[in-house]
């Protein structure tokens, strides 16, 4: 089960109501529990990130938005080594979804495929961040 916290006064809390429901009647008094603590990605960056491919796609780079987030995925190495055989292996991009990277990570991510789509595009990230305004 997955839960959102939020930190206020120096408490962690829970953050939706279905958490409140959550940790009133599942979590007991007096036994400790472990959760890996991740940042929440950020939705609007989410949305920032398909827009992105999307300009890429429609500047005719690729014919597909999807086709695009494979090409960041693999320039900046987020991909996934698989050996069929001994001298055999093959390359797949890693998932970007909620449930596998965390903010902190997904901001790392953006910071190493800027400098690809700039160069993909052959334009500047200030052209870039004016074009994406009309694909959000």
């Amino acid at each position: 089960m997955k839960i959102y916290l939020i930190k206020r006064n120096g408490i962690l809390k829970p953050f939706y109501k279905s958490d409140i429901d959550y940790v009133e009647n599942k979590i007991k008094e007096n036994v400790a529990y472990s959760y890996d603590i991740k940042k929440a990605r950020n939705y609007k960056h989410h949305k920032k990130y398909w827009a992105l491919c999307r300009l890429m796609a429609d500047q005719g780079n690729f014919n597909t938005e999807e086709d695009a987030s494979d090409y960041l995925k693999f320039m900046s190495k987020n991909v996934d080594y698989i050996i069929v055989e001994d001298n055999i292996s093959y390359v797949k991009p890693k998932h970007i979804n909620y449930e596998t990277m965390g903010q902190d990570q997904f901001s790392a991510f953006w910071d190493t495929i800027i400098p690809h789509v700039v160069k993909k595009l052959g334009c500047d990230m200030g052209d870039i961040e004016n074009n994406l305004i009309f694909y959000l």
